[in-house]
């Protein structure tokens, strides 16, 4: 995603907070209103109260997932994220992750990998990795293997699919076990996906419609709320759209 959009989302989450804050003290003055009020406006005033507390709740998640929205990740010891390979120097290749600065990825950690048994990185591969070294006082590193040298799933990849970024907090909901919106999306459509803790996701499916299909709706999900994502799910199934 471009920095242009991640300012956009930014400036989204910033409007929708000035716009919860008043709702939420015209809440409480709501309920002053209800406390001491006369008897026969209290049920109707209760009930008023009852559909700004759900408002209010509701623009309430909408913020917290917004905030999510994290412009720069922060690396963290073994974290899995989706990196790209930027430079090829030596013994070491430089990836970007989206944070402030850049990791390095050594062609020994990979695995079977040997000083004559090089892997074949180029500049602008995928790689999924994790990092073996986050601290704020060094450079961070990246391996492709785990810690029993086995590469797990890691390594180069990404032939014909599709790369694009969503926020921090969606995508641990889709990392969280038996995650609905992961459920929802396969039975509507088979895919392969990658997802990597800096909020870049890899999808690829039978046909390039169904995988710019499968990004949208992914992307879609930020702002959503569970029974928005699962109504515009299901008007994808019937094909309304």
């Amino acid at each position: 995603m471009t920095s242009g959009a991640s300012q956009r989302r930014l400036t989204l989450a910033r409007q929708r907070r000035a716009d919860f804050l008043p709702r939420l003290k015209y809440f409480y003055s709501i309920r002053i209103f209800v406390f001491f009020g006369p008897p026969h406006l209290l049920r109707v005033w209760r009930e008023r109260t009852i559909k700004e507390i759900k408002e209010c709740v509701r623009m309430f998640e909408q913020c917290l997932s917004q905030f999510c929205l994290c412009p720069q990740y922060v690396p963290a010891k073994g974290e899995t994220i989706i990196g790209i390979v930027t430079v090829k120097s030596g013994d070491v290749f430089k990836v970007d992750f989206g944070g402030s600065e850049q990791a390095s990825l050594s062609y020994l950690a990979f695995e079977g990998a040997t000083k004559r048994n090089r892997p074949n990185v180029q500049v602008g591969d995928l790689v999924f990795s994790q990092f073996l070294l986050a601290n704020q006082d060094m450079e961070p590193e990246l391996v492709c293997v785990d810690s029993s040298g086995r590469a797990n799933g890691m390594g180069v990849f990404g032939g014909g699919g599709l790369l694009f970024t969503v926020s921090l907090g969606l995508v641990r909901r889709l990392l969280t076990p038996h995650s609905e919106i992961l459920s929802d999306l396969k039975q509507l459509f088979p895919c392969e996906l990658v997802m990597g803790m800096n909020g870049r996701l890899w999808v690829k499916s039978c046909s390039l419609q169904q995988t710019l299909v499968i990004s949208n709706l992914l992307q879609s999900c930020d702002t959503m709320t569970a029974q928005q994502r699962r109504e515009l799910f299901r008007r994808v199934a019937q094909g309304a759209l």
